[in-house]
């Protein structure tokens, strides 16, 4: 890994520009709110194919009109990336096996092989982060990974 001092508005600007074409094509709204101008220590590549590959899960459970927000925000000395979608989340038993490799769940819309969120969580956790999945019913799924800010 290339671990370097990255601006969030400089990862927020290239998460935009990767995921925002394949979600205006489903018809799908993409927000993009950062909240700080601190920087976090990370390897701006893998930490935005971590970022990506959350939306592209996302993007796979949102339907038409519906919208992906990645919101991020300073909270003391983290960095918080929170992405929310719109789609139809998952039930509270699940969101243990959610970043299991191989795991797709019963009802996956998804082709991939089910690699994606445990690859997710093993860029996030060589970044010292973690990451933490939410989904109220009937309310899509968040999920948070907090980082440390570069100080």
């Amino acid at each position: 890994m290339r671990m370097r001092a990255t601006p969030v508005p400089d990862l927020t600007r290239r998460f935009a520009q990767e995921v925002t074409p394949t979600a205006e094509a489903q018809d799908v709204e993409v927000r993009v709110h950062a909240e700080t101008d601190a920087a976090v220590q990370c390897d701006p590549m893998r930490l935005l194919q971590a970022l990506v590959n959350l939306a592209s899960n996302a993007l796979d459970k949102t339907p038409a009109g519906g919208s992906l927000t990645l919101r991020v925000a300073r909270d003391g000395d983290e960095v918080r990336f929170r992405l929310t979608d719109t789609g139809a989340g998952f039930p509270p038993e699940v969101g243990a096996r959610l970043f299991e490799p191989f795991w797709r769940g019963e009802d996956s819309r998804a082709k991939g092989a089910g690699l994606g969120l445990a690859i997710t969580r093993g860029i996030v956790e060589q970044h010292g982060g973690r990451i933490d999945a939410s989904s109220p019913p009937g309310e899509g799924a968040t999920f948070t990974i907090p980082l440390p800010v570069d100080t």
